[in-house]
Parts: C-alpha cells; structure tokens; sequence
C-alpha cells in the first residue's frame, strides 16, 4: 500500500523477489509436503479432536476474560487455556482508529502513519474475526483454512498487530520529547500491573528422566499426538514401543548385526528353514527398496499386518539385507531448488560486491574525458 500511495514501483520487485526467495529456502519441505500428502493420513489433521468448528473463540474470552490456565483447548469455551486479546491492547486499537480517523479529516491526507497503523488495526480485527465462530462461512468456503485446526491462532496475529498499535498509540501520545520517553515507560509499566497475576507457576516439584520416560508418562509420549506422518499402508499407529528391527514371522531363522540410519537399514539373517517370512519394523513409504545379497526383492504388506510395516520372503541360507529409502522425484527437484537458493543466499554480499565493482569500472570508462585532438 505504500509503495502504491508514494508510486514507489521501482520496489515491487523486491517484493516479490523475497516471497520468490521465501519459497526456494523452504522448498525442501514445502514441495514434498504438498505432492506426497496423498501417500500419509493428513486427513487425521483435521478429523475429531483437531476439526477447527470445535475450537472457536466466543466474544467474552477473547476481550473480557481474565483467565489464566495452563490447560489445553477443548470443544465449546470451557477450555483450559487463556485467549484473551488484552483489554489494553484492544481498547489502546479503539482509541487508535478514533485518532487516525480525526488524522484524515485534519489532514485530508492519507499519509504513511494512517496507512501502516490503519493496515495493523484491519489485519488485527480481522484474524480476530476469524477466531470467532461468525467467520465459520469463511471457513467453509476456504477448506485449505481446516489445515490450521485451531482457529484461535489467528490470535497470534492479533497480538501483533495490536502491540504494534499500542507503539502507536505512545507516539501519539508522546508528541513532546519528555512524554516521548515516559509514555511507553509507563504503558509497560501498567500492563505488568495489571496482569501480574499471571505471573505464576502453575506447579513445582522436580521431574527425573526416569520418570519421563517409563511408566504410563512413557507409553502416552509414543501413542498419543498427530498421526499424520503414519503412511495410508498402516490400519493403526503402534500401540508399543520396537522392541528389535526384525522378527520372524514364519520359518527358523536366527537374525543379527541391526543397524538402521535415517534413510537406510541392514541386516544379517541365516534361515534353517526351507524359507521364512520376516517382518521388519519400520513404515512402508513409496521408494523403499529391498536388497538381498545385492538383488532387490519384493516388499509387501500382509492384510493383517495392522500397523503398516513391511514384510519380505527368503530362502534357506544366509543372507545379507539391505533397505534404502530413495528420494523420490518431487524431493530430488525441492532439495536442487532449496540448495540453489541457500547458495545463492549466502553467497549475495560477495558477487554483489563483484558487480558492483564491475558497474564502477564500466561507469568510469564511459565517464573518462577524451583526449584533445
């Protein structure tokens, strides 16, 4: 909007240049997870617990609550933890468009004070809006919007933009240079005051390792949250920890040297019997591949194998196998754009310094005087 009040186009480029930049650092994420969302569960993201239509904002907890908790969100407004906008900051946002509309019929100008802070004050009533259940035709006409699942994020946006209104709001105040200084001193001073009481602990007592990670505080930290990494392959997140890599399902056959990096696994099996079918703990993804003794094998997932892992057959005898997972082609050209861009990025202030230097030369050589004749 300034750029458009002040016909500084000369600035769009730089614009959309940095949205360009933005896009090629986070490529490496952003393009994988949009193409492949259809191989995993994204629909748990916005089913059940998480369907944004139980997690809206009523008026009175966003602008009149005094609440402070420590709980979570839950359906309805009995949530356990706090939304409230800031009395200070929405009554400092109110006082702010009464001052910006008396600006503009003093003025008869729409000056870059009235633009910034009038553009803080529409884009934090708006997110606002968007965290009450009135926006909810927004939503439905919008599905991408379900992905956010908590339409009380939007409040973050709020804060920020109310904060940056209560900025304003002190240089408003502070016209003259000593108020200047004490205004926000002062405003600062006051929010403290008044929301010391939150300013507690909700509870104190020490928590070993061994607590953490045992007992029922363990087995909830690996069942309980999202389950959109699950691949569609798996019925169930696993109700157990891994206790080993391989199990042998059918046949005799004894299993050792595990080792396993992010990407890769292998292991060494000698099978007694005539053949035998191994279970291998880890989620079946496209591009995973199976090498045994060097030849790859075929992967497959039984019907009553619940929680999505992959099984292969082998022979009598032993056996040295090996599994990769391949990147597939949406990941190889994101992580090409994102390299290309993080170089790029990092090496700017040097080839800029260089066509500068360039420019300079160039600049000097049509600017030289000619010789007399």
């Amino acid at each position: 909007l300034i750029f458009v009040r002040q016909k500084k186009w000369y600035r769009l480029p730089h614009l959309v240049g940095s949205g360009i930049l933005a896009l090629g650092l986070a490529a490496f994420f952003t393009i994988p997870a949009l193409i492949e969302q259809k191989y995993v569960q994204v629909d748990t993201l916005i089913s059940g617990y998480y369907n944004y239509s139980g997690h809206f904002v009523s008026l009175s907890q966003m602008l009149l609550s005094r609440f402070w908790g420590y709980g979570g969100s839950i359906f309805g407004t009995g949530d356990g933890m706090a939304f409230p906008i800031g009395h200070f900051h929405w009554i400092a946002s109110i006082l702010v468009i009464l001052y910006l509309f008396y600006r503009y019929v003093k003025t008869k100008k729409l000056d870059k004070f009235i633009l910034v802070v009038g553009l803080m004050v529409v884009i934090g009533w708006a997110a606002a809006f968007m965290a009450h259940s009135r926006s909810t035709f927004i939503w439905l006409r919008i599905p991408i919007l379900a992905f956010f699942q908590f339409p009380w994020r939007f409040l973050t946006i709020t804060t920020f933009a109310f904060s940056f209104i209560a900025g304003a709001l002190a240089l408003v105040i502070g016209k003259k240079k000593k108020i200047l200084f004490i205004a926000p001193a002062l405003l600062l001073l006051s929010i403290v005051i008044w929301n010391w009481e939150f300013f507690r602990i909700e509870r104190r007592g020490p928590v070993s390792d061994e607590e953490k990670f045992s007992g029922e505080a363990w087995r909830i930290q690996q069942t309980a949250g999202i389950y959109d990494y699950l691949p569609k392959t798996a019925k169930m997140a696993p109700q157990a920890q891994r206790q080993k890599m391989v199990d042998v399902i059918e046949g005799v056959a004894s299993v050792e040297d595990e080792n396993q990096g992010t990407n890769w696994a292998s292991f060494r099996t000698n099978v007694e019997s005539k053949k035998t079918l191994v279970r291998i703990g880890i989620f079946y993804f496209p591009n995973w591949r199976v090498f045994v003794d060097g030849a790859e094998v075929g992967i497959f997932i039984p019907e009553e194998e619940a929680w999505g892992r992959m099984h292969i057959e082998l022979s009598g005898g032993s056996h040295q196998v090996y599994l990769k997972l391949d990147n597939t082609p949406a990941r190889d050209v994101s992580n090409m754009i994102s390299l290309v861009t993080w170089v790029g990025l990092l090496t700017f202030p040097f080839w800029k310094r260089k066509v500068g230097v360039l420019k300079s030369r160039h600049g000097g050589i049509l600017r030289a005087p000619r010789p007399h004749q």
